[in-house]
């Protein structure tokens, strides 16, 4: 994605009716999470695969609530959710946060954690016995068919509040959210053969989005085709939507020239995906002085052929 608020604006826009004609149908149910983050950075992955900018977890000295729409990141059947958090301890704001994982009909925006309809709710806070240790408190919610979780468990961090600690779940989504081709992927080593093979791939995708047009829409076809499957929308819809305007330069973007000297290679998706950060690929807006990334990943099939993330 490029902006943080894309995920959100697409599946308001694709939903159509907000009648519950088919809950399992991508284009009528919206699943994702209810967000309040205080004095905190958060790290939140489906798959292991960032739900935002992979460069910087989303952070901040004061507060931030708000919802977020996931249908995009998620698959029918398994899938892992983690959640890594890191307060800061010095803010003039108490460190915390909720989170709600639950789904709702499409095109209509619940207000956060209302109601017992939900699949978690987690709470992580200081704890009051031990100010320097974490707590975190989880509620299971009620009448949620569509998504069923096993239970949290702590994964990483040894609990103090001055690093980062880790949770994670295992979800079964019964929503049709199309699979993952990456899944399949060959499990990847960080090497300069991998690194040089990866810019490659980041030079080719580059060199397509600056011709642009048809060019540059073909380079992103199956990453659009899986996104939109996310949320019921065909690939012309999702692409109008979302991306024909920044890489039009109708929404004021100007691609960077490529730059991948002081990148490194990082690997997601357990092994099987592969990204360069800092991202490569980055559009400028210099009325607005604000920079735009793709968060573009690649994947080795079982030939040995990169393919881009779908």
């Amino acid at each position: 994605m490029w902006i943080s608020k894309l995920v959100l604006m697409i599946s308001l826009m694709m939903s159509g009716s907000t009648m519950m004609a088919n809950e399992l149908a991508p284009s009528e149910t919206a699943l994702g999470i209810d967000l309040d983050l205080s004095a905190a950075a958060l790290d939140f992955r489906v798959n292991d695969v960032p739900i935002l900018d992979p460069q910087v977890p989303l952070s901040t000295d004061a507060q931030i609530a708000t919802q977020l729409t996931l249908n995009e990141a998620f698959t029918k059947g398994q899938n892992t959710i983690s959640f890594a958090v890191q307060f800061k301890p010095n803010s003039e704001w108490t460190p915390g946060l909720h989170l709600r994982l639950h789904s709702w009909p499409a095109g209509t925006i619940p207000e956060l954690f209302q109601g017992s309809d939900f699949v978690f709710d987690v709470i992580v806070a200081v704890s009051q016995n031990d100010p320097g240790k974490l707590e975190m408190t989880q509620m299971v919610g009620s009448g949620e068919p569509l998504v069923t979780i096993a239970e949290i468990h702590q994964t990483a961090g040894d609990g103090t509040t001055d690093g980062w600690n880790t949770w994670s779940v295992t979800a079964e989504v019964m929503i049709d959210f199309p699979q993952d081709a990456w899944q399949s992927a060959q499990v990847l080593e960080v090497t300069p053969e991998l690194r040089r093979e990866l810019s490659g791939e980041y030079m080719k995708l580059h060199s397509a989005l600056a011709e642009g047009g048809r060019t540059a829409q073909m380079a992103l076809a199956p990453y659009i085709h899986r996104l939109a499957g996310g949320v019921g929308a065909s690939d012309a819809e999702y692409y109008t939507s979302g991306y024909e305007a920044l890489l039009s330069g109708d929404a004021g973007f100007t691609l960077r020239p490529f730059d991948a000297d002081e990148s490194k290679v990082q690997l997601y998706g357990h092994g099987r995906l592969a990204a360069l950060l800092p991202l490569p690929i980055r559009y400028w807006n210099p009325e607005a002085e604000q920079e735009a990334s793709l968060f573009i990943y690649f994947w080795k099939d079982q030939t040995g052929q990169w393919q881009i993330i779908h």
